[in-house]
């Protein structure tokens, strides 16, 4: 069983492991490649960084359609054919750097293994989500939180197919669509501090060329997805020991010494 305390403090020591200069180097490589950066401003980092899972966070659904409308059809097909993969990219670095010291180059595995499918998963997961919230909000993030695992199974297995991603998706956030809308809600004020400091020193006249609210905002994000890799590893142990997972479906991430 795992509360939020737990899973933070378990963040927190791969944070401090690892190291911040690493991990946030890592994040700038995933954000500054998927698009993230072209529409910088502050109510899109917030709603990037912040309550992830509320508005399909994550480059899935809604959202990803809005950045695709936002950044027209070169911006959209860098999201669409570098965005969607390389966030199983980055989520798999994380995941590995629980166990190890996996080398950046860990970001860009999805496209040397299993790219077509992890690209096909992400985009059909996402147009479920875009179609469920086209019902109103609601169904749309009920369903984007069903499917919030998705990614973190293709990371662990990447030819995972999608109607077996899905499936095994819901049964892992079968009762834990609540607390882990929580769980992201707790790091709204951290957020807030981030984006409130960060404008306050953009207003400053030769300073105004940085983006300060990206920079503060990048710890937020790494703070939030090492506590998210961390839910997934306590959400993988309970598929794990409820059985709902079949015989070498799911075969670990690789451990660097």
């Amino acid at each position: 069983m795992w509360n939020r305390r737990l899973l933070k403090s378990n963040a927190k020591n791969v944070i401090a492991r690892r190291g911040w200069v690493i991990l946030i180097l890592a994040a700038l490589i995933y954000e500054a490649l998927n698009g993230f950066s072209v529409t910088y401003n502050a109510e899109y980092r917030f709603a990037d960084i912040v309550v992830a899972g509320i508005f399909q966070i994550r480059l899935v659904g809604s959202q990803w359609m809005g950045k695709v409308a936002t950044l027209g059809i070169a911006g959209g097909l860098l999201m669409f054919f570098v965005g969607l993969p390389l966030q199983v990219g980055y989520i798999r670095y994380l995941m590995e750097s629980r166990q190890g010291e996996p080398p950046l180059d860990t970001l860009f595995s999805v496209f040397r293994d299993g790219y077509g499918n992890i690209l096909w998963v992400q985009f059909i997961t996402g147009v479920k989500i875009f179609l469920w919230s086209l019902l109103l909000v609601v169904p749309g993030i009920v369903k984007a939180y069903q499917y919030y695992m998705v990614p973190y199974l293709l990371a662990e297995n990447p030819y995972m197919e999608a109607n077996r991603a899905q499936q095994l998706s819901r049964q892992m956030m079968d009762g834990e669509k609540w607390a882990t809308f929580v769980l992201e809600l707790s790091f709204l004020g951290w957020a807030l501090l981030a984006a409130l400091a960060g404008e306050i020193l953009e207003v400053i006249p030769f300073l105004d060329f940085i983006s300060f609210t990206t920079i503060l905002g990048l710890p937020v994000m790494v703070y939030l997805n090492a506590t998210l890799a961390e839910l997934y590893a306590a959400l993988r142990a309970k598929a794990d020991a409820m059985g709902i997972v079949e015989p070498d479906e799911l075969n670990g991430f690789v451990t660097y010494q």
